[in-house]
């Protein structure tokens, strides 16, 4: 709650601020009486529909103050370049993991979410999906965007093997997903962020 006090009053002194430069340029630059008469009160308009605003589209999860400290895992794939089975080239870029920790509870690096990050020229439709090699390391399914897709794994290795699995048929079902390749990614720096 305190927090949420603190964004508040920084937000209404900033407001404060951009409003009397505001009215100031009206007041120097027109002849209105309105504004020159009326200054202190259009001001005080002025920043409670600001506050308004503030109050009721504040996202609550705009931080975390029990967010200690987060990890990121970078990983690269061995020179990975694959033409598809549809002709098209697809190029992996790297792959993160971002593991957040908590000083109200204890972390517990599991259920991670492998982003893979690609290249390919496929705007919607993409005919491809990723799978772990090792399936007792997987749970769940993954999700998929344009750029990249998200595997969940119940923990990291060094070396994690991806499975390559492409649509043998134009309509994407499921029913034509054939394993075409292996993806290897390789573990090559992790990162600490620290949070006050």
């Amino acid at each position: 709650m305190i927090e949420k006090i603190t964004y508040l009053l920084f937000f209404i002194i900033l407001l404060r601020i951009q409003a009397f430069f505001f009215l100031e340029y009206f007041y120097k630059n027109t002849k209105n009486t309105f504004f020159k008469i009326y200054k202190v009160l259009i001001l005080s308009f002025y920043s409670l529909s600001l506050v308004y605003i503030l109050i009721n589209y504040f996202p609550d999860n705009a931080y975390d103050k029990f967010l200690t400290h987060s990890k990121t895992y970078n990983y690269q794939p061995v020179n990975y370049s694959k033409i598809l089975l549809d002709s098209s080239t697809l190029k992996i870029d790297s792959a993160i993991s971002i593991i957040n920790y908590y000083s109200d509870k204890e972390a517990i690096e599991k259920d991670l979410d492998f982003t893979i990050y690609f290249n390919s020229h496929h705007k919607e439709n993409i005919p491809f999906a990723f799978k772990a090699l090792d399936s007792t390391n997987e749970f769940g399914g993954s999700s998929s965007q344009i750029k990249y897709k998200q595997l969940y794994l119940k923990k990291l290795n060094d070396t994690i093997k991806i499975i390559l699995r492409e649509y043998s048929n134009k309509s994407l079902s499921s029913d034509g997903l054939v394993n075409t390749d292996t993806i290897i990614f390789i573990k090559t720096k992790t990162t600490i962020t620290r949070y006050p």
